[in-house]
């Protein structure tokens, strides 16, 4: 990945510049604070929405900390570590100084621990909820954030990382009929999925 390096920006012009260098291969943006990165990140849907953005926030929690960072932090820079291996022109990764400092998983490791369903394939249920079990998913009655799951019946609702919204499939034995996005405070669904990648 080529380094550039651009002094005295003035504030408010880093998105027209993100927005040139975007347009010649995949980019990787480094702000200085979390306040910078979400500056950047309101502003560049305005200057070029062909831009494609991702996130990779801090963790929201502190060194030694007794408590894990939320669901929503992990399943945002899970579901952006995944873009970065085919990260293209009018792409753009976002992240901070802090974030970038963190350990992560290698590459192998992202790539391989995923689980590509399609309406019409045939998948045994426990095969589904072991996969989403051993990839840090919890089972929940109800699920409302990010990184949760819950089974009733030939019914599944997920919370992939990454989604603004969960999903329900819907089984008839082991064959997924229908795939679903659904808002989980009224519970009605608001769109279809014909394939669903969950990491």
């Amino acid at each position: 990945m080529t380094k550039k390096i651009f002094s005295s920006v003035p504030s408010g012009f880093e998105p027209f510049i993100l927005a040139r260098e975007a347009s010649k291969g995949g980019l990787l943006y480094v702000a200085s604070n979390e306040n910078q990165m979400d500056f950047v990140a309101k502003l560049l849907p305005l200057v070029a929405p062909k831009i494609q953005v991702f996130s990779y926030p801090n963790w929201d929690t502190v060194p030694y900390d007794r408590i894990s960072p939320s669901a929503d932090i992990i399943g945002e820079q899970i579901a952006t570590l995944t873009q970065l291996p085919q990260l293209s022109k009018n792409q753009i990764v976002l992240t901070t100084v802090s974030a970038l400092m963190q350990r992560i998983p290698p590459k192998e490791v992202i790539i391989n621990n995923t689980l590509t369903l399609k309406v019409g394939q045939s998948i045994p249920m426990a095969q589904l909820t072991h996969f989403l079990s051993q990839n840090g998913y919890h089972s929940t009655d109800v699920v409302a954030t990010s990184g949760e799951f819950a089974v009733r019946g030939e019914i599944v609702d997920i919370y992939p990382a990454g989604f603004s919204n969960p999903v329900r499939l819907d089984f008839f034995d082991d064959e997924l009929e229908t795939m679903k996005l659904f808002n989980p405070a009224t519970q009605r669904t608001n769109g279809n999925l014909s394939e669903l990648i969950l990491r």
